[in-house]
Formats: C-alpha cells, sequence, structure tokens
C-alpha cells in the first residue's frame, strides 16, 4: 500500500487500530488539527484524529466522559514505575450560535478569550448537522458614522452571515452549534506556520513529536501523553485528568508569548529560540532541572519565563489536583495570541517534542524518589 503523504512507518507497541502502521509526521498532524475544529466543549473532531493517530504510538488508549483523551506507553519490564504525565490543551477559542435571524444571519457567542478587534470579515466555519461556512458581517464604511468606524463593536452587536435561505438555514444549524474561525494553515516563509488555532494546537503537535521520537526506545517511566479539553473556559479539563493518572510528575505544554513589534520584552521570547521553559513558586526546580540538563547534554535551545504566580495555563491547576504534583511548564512562543494571525515557528515545536522524549528516558524511579523533599525540621519523607 502506497503510504499516505506526510506520514512515518512506526514499528507498533500494541495493536490498536490506525492505518497500515501509518502515523503522520509532526507538521502534518498539525495541519490537520487546524483544519479539525473543536472549540472548548465540542473537541471530538481534534480528539478522534489524535486517537488514530497516538493509538499507533503508544501501548493503551484512555479517555473520560469529558472529552480528555490520553496514550500510555508502558514502562520497561513491568517492574513499578513512577507515573509521568505530559499535557496539551487540545481545545481552541470559538464561537457559539445563539440566535437564528431572518435572512440568513446569526447571532454568536465568544468561546474563550476571542479577540473582537479581528473578528471583523473574517470567514468561519460552523459545525452544525452540516458544516456551513459564514462571515462576521460589517458594514460598510458609507452606512457607518465616523464615531462608528472608530470604535470596535461589541459582540452582541455582531451578526454571521450564511447567505442561506431561511428554511435552508434553519435545517443546518440550530443555537448551540460552534464554530471555529476559519483561517490558515498557511506555511510562511523560514519555517514559519500561520492559522487560527494554534493555541494549543502547536503544544499538541508537540507532543506528537515526543511519541514518534520514543518510538522503538524503552521507557523507566509510564508516560502518559494528554490531550485535554476545555483549557480555555477556566482550565476545566485537565484537573480530572490529574485525579484520574495521579502523576508523580507531570510537564504542561502551552503556548507563550512571541517578541514582536508593540509587545513588551519581558514578557515575550524569540520565536525559534526554542521552547521557554517557566519558573516560579508553581514549578518544580527538581523537574526544571532536569529539563535544563537534558537540553544542555542535546544543544537544544531553551529559554527562560518568570511566572510569579498564576501562569493561567493547565500548569496552575494540575499542581493541585492529585495531592500535590511537581509540575513544570515549557512554551511555545505563539505571536498574536488569541487572533487568527497566530504564528509559529515549527522549530520550536520540534525542540519542544525532543526535549520530553529525552527527559522522559531520565524519569526513573531513583529521579521520580528525589522530588519529594524532606520535610521542613528534618522530619522523615513521606
Amino acid at each position: 500500500m502506497e503510504e499516505r503523504r506526510g506520514c512515518v512507518r512506526i514499528p507498533r507497541h500494541a495493536e490498536i487500530g490506525g492505518e497500515c502502521g501509518l502515523a503522520l509526521d509532526g507538521r502534518a498532524l498539525l495541519r490537520e488539527l487546524l483544519t479539525a475544529g473543536g472549540p472548548s466543549g465540542a473537541e471530538g473532531a481534534a480528539t478522534d484524529l489524535l486517537r488514530r493517530e497516538w493509538g499507533l504510538l503508544a501501548d493503551e488508549v484512555g479517555g473520560d466522559a469529558l472529552g480528555n483523551l490520553w496514550v500510555c506507553r508502558r514502562a520497561r519490564g513491568g517492574r513499578p514505575a513512577p507515573t509521568v504525565a505530559f499535557a496539551a490543551h487540545v481545545d481552541v477559542i470559538g464561537l457559539i450560535v445563539t440566535r437564528i435571524l431572518p435572512g440568513g444571519f446569526l447571532r454568536f457567542a465568544p468561546v474563550g478569550g476571542l479577540d473582537l478587534r479581528s473578528l471583523l470579515s473574517r470567514e468561519v466555519v460552523l459545525f452544525g448537522r452540516r458544516p456551513v461556512p459564514a462571515v462576521v458581517a460589517t458594514l460598510p464604511p458609507h452606512l457607518t458614522t465616523a464615531e462608528g468606524r472608530r470604535r470596535i463593536p461589541p459582540v452582541d452587536e455582531l451578526v454571521l452571515d450564511t447567505g442561506l435561505p431561511d428554511d435552508e438555514l434553519a435545517g443546518a444549524v440550530r443555537p448551540g452549534d460552534r464554530g471555529r474561525l476559519a483561517v490558515g494553515p498557511a506555511d510562511l516563509l523560514g519555517g514559519r506556520l500561520c492559522g487560527a488555532g494554534l493555541d494549543n494546537r502547536a503544544g499538541v503537535a508537540a507532543l506528537h513529536e515526543t511519541l514518534l521520537a520514543l518510538r522503538g526506545h524503552d521507557l523507566p517511566c509510564d508516560l502518559h501523553v494528554v490531550a485535554n479539553v476545555q483549557e480555555e473556559v477556566g482550565l476545566r479539563g485537565i484537573g480530572p485528568v490529574g485525579r484520574r493518572l495521579r502523576p508523580a510528575a507531570a510537564v504542561v505544554v502551552d503556548v507563550g508569548f512571541a517578541a514582536q513589534p508593540g509587545a513588551p520584552a519581558h514578557l515575550t521570547a524569540a520565536a525559534g529560540g526554542g521552547p521557554a521553559l517557566a519558573v516560579g513558586p508553581a514549578l518544580h526546580e527538581g523537574l526544571g532541572a532536569l529539563l535544563r540538563g537534558e537540553a544542555d547534554r542535546l544543544g537544544i535551545p531553551l529559554q527562560r519565563e518568570v511566572v510569579a504566580g498564576n501562569s493561567s495555563t493547565d500548569a496552575w491547576a494540575l499542581q493541585v489536583a492529585a495531592g500535590g504534583v511537581a509540575v513544570g511548564l515549557l512554551s511555545v512562543p505563539l505571536r498574536s495570541m488569541h487572533t487568527p494571525g497566530e504564528t509559529v515557528d515549527y522549530a520550536d515545536v520540534a525542540h519542544t517534542g525532543a526535549l520530553l522524549a529525552s527527559a522522559a528516558q531520565a524519569m526513573d524511579p531513583a529521579w521520580a524518589g528525589r522530588l519529594v523533599t524532606r520535610l521542613a525540621g528534618g522530619g522523615e519523607e513521606p
């Protein structure tokens, strides 16, 4: 059988689904994810794709009723081994239909933190009884006052224009149906990729790179690779995963702010400069030391991000979700976050995946045992 474009042949660890033992390479998977939809609470199209692809690279596939998906690579030899989780949220920002109006128009509300400045005249795809293309309608400047041209309309003044007759629209779309921004993916020069949904499909692609890099390698830990849901609406998905898996250590992969004109330098990292490793009170120094050491050993560029408190990522929720977890956070630099023009350098995605693959091979029982610090006052370790 002819191999699919962008696929690599994988030696299988278990007989779990898939197409002839082929798995997409990381960039090809990312491109498919960017067209799969999956706003918060409706991630099924994206997780179905990952279930197919990650099932080729793992020993077990699991999930829960919330929609979280994970796969597991079991430790070699079957002996007791620490549980480790690498997680990236698979949901993206999007919209939800709230009302059907005459003339083929729809009212909608944002799902997650859509930037209203970037919505006017944008194309979207609605996932109703069938996919329905639409555009965010915009009054022409000829019909708008000078003051109106200067202001950003609130979302309750915006409508989607489907162009459909009323009866056809009523049969295709219902209130509650979700949609995504239909922008990209587009390849830019220098290995950059642009498209709506790179927050956080770029992080998911990094985990795919990890699984690809680990094929054929034994592990000293039980590694769970997680695509969790509903991060964009309040870090809702990762807590149940933490309580279910109870990892000794976990690394969350998300996107961070990349440097661009007008962005504060102290809040950004360089696109193409490698992932940014977060440091701060919510991030475990022992886990951070391992990641820094592996990056130095392999020559992987690694930037530094200072997070004084809440990172507004799943790392914040996961730290205390299962009785105390050693958590690390790696951020892929992303330009124009929460807009249709999100842009990453794919080298940062690939470097993140390679770093995590190397770290997983060092997460043995002795290392995991050192994560628990001795109690203050010289007491015994729990």
